[in-house]
């Protein structure tokens, strides 16, 4: 299966990121959780106050950690640009211009954030 990512802004005519992807013969695999764990750990900063006040955030002073959870199958993927035969993702400017490498994982499932915890405050 061949499926194409096109991400862009709101009012933008053009997508800042477009790439193919296409799945390996290899099938998926379920992976337990457990081995994946030590790297699922994602830490947010502070959040800085000066955020339009329309944006609902966890916390302007503290870090945030959370574990995600996930349930589902890995596979072997190959990705390519989806457009122009460019060798380059992204438009330099929304999301950097990379060269990734040809060949990675595709999850297919489901992904769980819990609430973050508080690792520290600010010290004030």
């Amino acid at each position: 299966m061949t499926f194409s990512v096109k991400v862009s802004l709101p009012d933008a005519e053009v997508p800042f990121f477009t790439a193919t992807v296409t799945d390996s013969v290899i099938p998926g695999v379920p992976l337990p959780s457990f081995l994946l764990n030590r790297y699922s750990r994602i830490v947010q900063p502070p959040i800085l106050a000066s955020n339009p006040p329309d944006i609902e955030i966890a916390s302007d002073d503290d870090w945030i950690s959370t574990s995600f959870i996930y349930s589902g199958r890995w596979s072997a993927a190959y990705i390519r640009p989806s457009e122009g035969g460019d060798e380059l993702y992204g438009d330099g400017l929304h999301y950097p211009r990379i060269k990734p490498f040809w060949i990675g994982a595709k999850f297919s499932g489901s992904i769980h954030f819990p609430d973050g915890v508080k690792i520290s405050s600010k010290v004030d």
